[in-house]
This record gives structure tokens, sequence and C-alpha cells, in this order.
């Protein structure tokens, strides 16, 4: 029996869960592009050379961060429109 994965599929080729989950996305799903949404991350949660990894802090329960949201959205659609796996975390 295989554990359940830690993340959801979105959409197709849209992934997202926690940074925990990065590496099974990467391995499962063969993610092309990570949007690392965490605040305090300083480096990728994986470290790979075919993936893309993609910064975007957004901190918990902060007002006014409205460029960064759109930002972190419009990586993930610019990544999908190219034909790209991607997941956010």
């Amino acid at each position: 029996m295989h554990p359940k994965p830690g993340y959801q599929q979105l959409f197709e080729r849209i992934f997202i869960g926690g940074a925990a989950d990065a590496e099974s996305m990467v391995s499962a799903e063969r993610v092309d592009v990570i949007v690392d949404l965490r605040e305090e991350a300083a480096e990728p949660a994986v470290h790979s050379p075919d993936v893309e990894w993609i910064h975007v802090p957004l901190a918990d329960a902060k007002s006014g961060q409205e460029l960064n949201l759109r930002k972190a959205v419009n990586e993930v659609v610019n990544a999908y429109k190219l034909g790209k796996k991607v997941a956010l975390h």
C-alpha cells in the first residue's frame, strides 16, 4: 500500500502542498517549476538542476501582500502556458 501524498492536484499540471511535499511532487509528478511561497525560505526545499525555483515570499496573516500574490499567480500561469508542470508550496 502506497502512502497518500500530502499534496493535491489543483488542475492538470498544477499541484499544491507543503515544503515537505516538494520532493514527492518532483519525483512523482515530475514538476518543472516550484513556486515557493514561504517567507522564511532562503533556499529551495528541493535541490535539482531540472527544477526551476521561484521564491515569492508571502507572510502568514499579514495584509498588503497583493503584489506578491499577483506575482505568484502570474508565475504559475506563465509556466502553465509554457506547458510546464508547476508546484506551489
